[in-house]
């Protein structure tokens, strides 16, 4: 009987606790990557561009970084800066006589859906755009660029993210549009 005692108190301690542990689980669930309010992320982009229009794939390089604030669980403002590499007179829509270094300093708007650890997002933005041959006498453009991507979540705070964005401007004596797709790392804070 005392034996019986002992198994059913055992049996009822084990029950109490596994029962405090769910509240408390219940009380403070993990945070989702990416969700909150207040969130910052910093990242670095590597990727290719290509002229549109052209009817030639070039898959000239691009370079960058960008700096991300969540201004709510689902919308995000982010400043980029990127260096986008267009080699020879092929890329130019004139007679060129070297490369076209494409400097972009742009801000963007985003929407994140929540999917779990692949989130997707919409971006679009303005900018200012430096056609800068050579890197000799520059030429700033305004132009808008407009794309999406997902962000993998590896951990809570890190993700690989795949992005792709048209970029148009005005300019006359380089590409006036082209497309860029990149992967990165973002942290998030």
């Amino acid at each position: 009987m005392k034996g019986l005692r002992h198994a059913l108190t055992a049996l009822a301690a084990l029950s109490i606790s596994l029962g405090s542990v769910s509240a408390a689980e219940r009380a403070h669930p993990p945070r989702e990557p990416g969700t909150t309010a207040g969130t910052w992320a910093l990242g670095g982009d590597l990727g290719f561009s290509n002229t549109t229009g052209d009817g030639d794939f070039d898959a000239e390089p691009v370079m960058g970084g960008f700096a991300e604030y969540f201004v709510t669980n689902h919308a995000s403002v982010r400043g980029q800066l990127s260096l986008i590499d267009f080699n020879g007179p092929s890329a130019l829509q004139g007679p060129g006589t070297g490369d076209v270094n494409v400097v972009a300093l742009t801000g963007n708007a985003l929407y994140h859906w929540d999917a779990g650890q692949v989130r997707p997002y919409l971006s679009g933005g303005i900018g200012i755009y430096n056609y800068d041959p050579d890197f000799g006498s520059g030429d700033n453009e305004l132009g808008l660029n407009g794309g999406g991507g997902l962000d993998i979540f590896v951990t809570r705070r890190i993700a690989v993210e795949l992005q792709t964005l048209l970029h148009g401007t005005t300019e006359d004596r380089g590409p006036d549009s082209f497309l860029t797709a990149s992967g990165s790392v973002r942290f998030e804070f």
